[in-house]
């Protein structure tokens, strides 16, 4: 008996198969996707969603003139030691802002302006009366 050998598929055939390979991947990946999606979903922020904007100064020095743009979006000024820090909220697309000026003859003076537990911004400065500034929008 003669054993038939098998044909490839016809060039319809393969071209069926090859779309509903497709198909069946990207509906796999479409219901992974929504899956990952209700069981983590990503905080989404907008422009009116709080967040908390975290000004932190340290340094070698003793006493700094400090500038900042608090709650209101105001600017404050005063004089204090550091290490200093300040929590205060802010939004998305924000302006954010402080600077710490050494008031003696020796020291450094370092700002961070920190979003999220992130360093938004930095900047050191060494020496008598020297400045360090930071500013950016909050993301």
């Amino acid at each position: 008996m003669d054993n038939p050998t098998p044909q490839p598929p016809t060039s319809t055939k393969r071209r069926t198969r090859t779309m509903w390979i497709v198909i069946i991947a990207v509906a796999a990946m479409a219901l992974f996707g929504a899956y990952r999606t209700m069981s983590s979903p990503l905080p989404v922020r907008t422009k009116n969603t709080p967040t908390h904007v975290v000004y932190r100064i340290s340094g070698t020095a003793i006493k700094v003139s400090l500038t900042y743009t608090n709650s209101d979006g105001g600017i404050e000024q005063k004089d204090v030691s550091i290490p200093w820090t300040l929590r205060v909220p802010a939004h998305s697309g924000q302006h954010v802002y402080v600077s710490a000026q050494n008031k003696h003859k020796t020291g450094s003076v370092k700002c961070e302006i920190i979003v999220e537990n992130e360093v938004m911004r930095q900047a050191e400065s060494s020496g008598a009366y020297k400045i360090a500034s930071c500013s950016g929008l909050v993301p």
